[in-house]
């Protein structure tokens, strides 16, 4: 009994703090391209928001400044996207994909989802930062 009413609690809060987010997104600029482009996989704007500053948190980690500066300059506001992944709960600091498994699960999201977003950040940023930055973001992401 104790048990149903804990998991109702947080039922009611992740709704709570999901529905108030749908209202505060931030400005994107042209990353919202990237973040509009995740609906096809099935997820919210705040989802993909919170998944896209997960996988860019872990690539910060990964990679050196100057290579991560690469990357935020091919993905305009990626600092932005980070700040509000964050003020959903995402860590300020990834370590690895089982740290992206777990913050896409708190995001409501299932495991296979983050190898369904990683090809679509790269190759949004690809575009603007080419082959580099995209290899650098596939190898910071494995």
């Amino acid at each position: 009994m104790k048990r149903i009413k804990t998991l109702l609690v947080v039922a009611v809060l992740s709704s709570f703090l999901f529905s108030s987010c749908g209202s505060s997104l931030p400005y994107l600029g042209p990353s919202m391209d990237l973040i509009n482009g995740m609906s096809s996989l099935g997820i919210s704007p705040e989802q993909a928001v919170g998944g896209v500053g997960a996988l860019l948190t872990l690539t910060k980690g990964k990679l050196n400044p100057s290579d991560f500066m690469k990357v935020t300059g091919a993905i305009p506001y990626s600092n932005t996207m980070m700040k509000a992944a964050q003020d959903m709960g995402v860590p300020v600091s990834i370590s690895n994909l089982a740290g992206v498994d777990k913050v896409f699960k708190d995001l409501d999201m299932s495991p296979d989802m983050v190898a369904k977003m990683i090809p679509e950040v790269t190759k949004f940023a690809g575009k603007k930062g080419g082959v580099d930055v995209t290899n650098m973001l596939m190898g910071a992401l494995k």
